[in-house]
């Protein structure tokens, strides 16, 4: 399948990121439901997203393999949205992980006519959210260190950077790629404020349809107390 078949026949939605927004539950209720126009060729969570456009060798990246590499699950009508959904494709901040500008790139080399969605939380909730997915991974760091507070050597900072929740550059740099109308940027909070606002704000900018969504929780957050002893227990498991 070569890029003009998918440019004219397939729409396609890359939904970015950032982790600790509800992807999970959006890839479950929302990018596989068939009813609102959706598909997910590629699961529910695409790790082919990770090994293409995030962990490929530099040196070795290349537009038409990795086109190819997707083609292989495309359909060959435009029924429905197809939906690359990876919430790491922006940077994976449990793991030390910040891939977001080579990865923005290496997805408008490739599909240069997606429209691109991002997912916004506020950033001290978002930072307590994701030291829980750190130490839920294993991680052994008190909250102070995972942040690097009061560490001196340089170069050896926290695993987190406070600098990827920079919201704004992130925008602006997918706007400049994709186009400002091609981006579509939502917060975290609607969905507990007005989840079917923010369902009408996603509907509309991609499948333009109407449907019933499930708003149950995929997944519950860890609560304080068994994070600390979680973190503890690590240091021996």
């Amino acid at each position: 399948m070569n890029q003009t078949k998918y440019s004219d026949k397939v729409p396609l939605l890359i939904h970015a990121g950032f982790p600790k927004t509800a992807s999970t539950w959006l890839q479950t209720n929302v990018f596989s439901n068939k009813s609102l126009g959706f598909s997910s060729p590629w699961g529910i969570r695409c790790g082919l997203a990770i090994d293409e456009f995030a962990v490929a060798n530099p040196f070795d990246f290349n537009r038409e393999d990795a086109i190819a590499a997707f083609a292989q699950h495309f359909p060959d009508t435009n029924e429905d949205v197809c939906v690359i959904s990876e919430e790491t494709l922006l940077g994976d901040p449990a793991k030390g992980r910040y891939w977001g500008k080579i990865v923005a790139d290496r997805l408008y080399e490739t599909f240069p006519q997606a429209k691109v969605f991002i997912c916004i939380r506020e950033q001290r909730s978002y930072i307590l959210s994701a030291y829980k997915e750190y130490v839920r991974n294993g991680g052994v760091y008190s909250l102070e260190r995972y942040l690097g507070v009061n560490v001196d050597r340089v170069g050896f900072g926290g695993i987190f950077q406070k600098s990827f929740l920079e919201y704004d550059k992130v925008v602006s740099y997918y706007q400049k790629l994709f186009g400002m109308e091609n981006v579509l940027v939502l917060p975290f909070e609607m969905i507990e404020s007005n989840p079917n606002l923010f369902i009408e704000n996603l509907l509309g900018f991609t499948t333009k349809k109407t449907g019933n969504v499930n708003f149950e929780k995929v997944r519950s957050s860890l609560k304080s107390c068994t994070i600390e002893i979680r973190r503890r227990l690590n240091n021996y498991f």
